[in-house]
């Protein structure tokens, strides 16, 4: 089984321009409501392509079907300060609990590494600012109801799962605002149904993504 987040960067030296290196990777960013399958999508696709995936850093507990070091790094409150006073993660709070991304894993796609990550909405544009080379997609659901039922056969909190409710229209009256807007945070949109198909015509998506790019060798 291919690993969701080792990589090799093409060159060990970290002073080394991209343009000395070669071709440019790839970074993606997913976002979308609690439960819509961003999990789901992600692991698919890192584990049928060689895209790698940058796993969060969190304060919060781990689930019963999570491992750690795969699908989160998990920390106490004083480990995750503790990292975050190096200044190299991208830091955000949800829920009670802190989230955060590696910078300099991020950043491996400067050196070739295809890098596929996920966010929640209200963070997306400070890490667009960051990182505007970045593609971000909005995962919707078949039907929004859809993704409240899964949310809430989910093996987290009732108040956390109460929480996520509350803010699902928040969220989608966002992104709706997002779409009318010249400069939108989200560049692409997708539709998981939730069917055995909708990974393979994800990975497809990013597979077309990656053949528009303009070459940059």
């Amino acid at each position: 089984m291919r690993s969701r987040y080792s990589y090799m960067p093409a060159n060990e030296s970290d002073d080394t321009p991209p343009s000395e290196i070669g071709i440019m990777g790839m970074l993606v960013s997913l976002s979308g409501l609690s439960a819509v399958g961003k999990t789901y999508l992600i692991n698919y696709t890192v584990e049928h392509s060689d895209f790698v995936y940058c796993p969060y850093i969190t304060t919060r507990p781990r689930r019963p079907n999570e491992k750690n070091g795969i699908d989160r790094f998990f920390c106490s409150k004083e480990e995750f300060l503790v990292r975050q006073a190096t200044g190299r993660l991208f830091a955000q709070q949800r829920f009670g609990y802190w989230y955060a991304l590696d910078l300099e894993f991020l950043e491996m796609y400067k050196k070739g590494a295809k890098v596929i990550l996920e966010i929640e909405y209200i963070y997306a544009a400070k890490l667009k600012g960051l990182f505007p080379s970045c593609h971000f997609l909005y995962i919707w659901p078949d039907t929004i109801q859809n993704s409240i039922n899964r949310l809430r056969s989910r093996f987290i909190a009732k108040s956390e799962t109460d929480q996520r409710l509350a803010e699902i229209q928040d969220e989608i009256d966002f992104v709706k605002r997002d779409k009318e807007t010249q400069s939108p945070v989200f560049d692409y949109y997708f539709i998981n149904d939730y069917s055995s198909e909708s990974p393979s015509k994800f990975l497809d998506f990013l597979k077309d993504l990656e053949l528009k790019r303009p070459n940059q060798s």
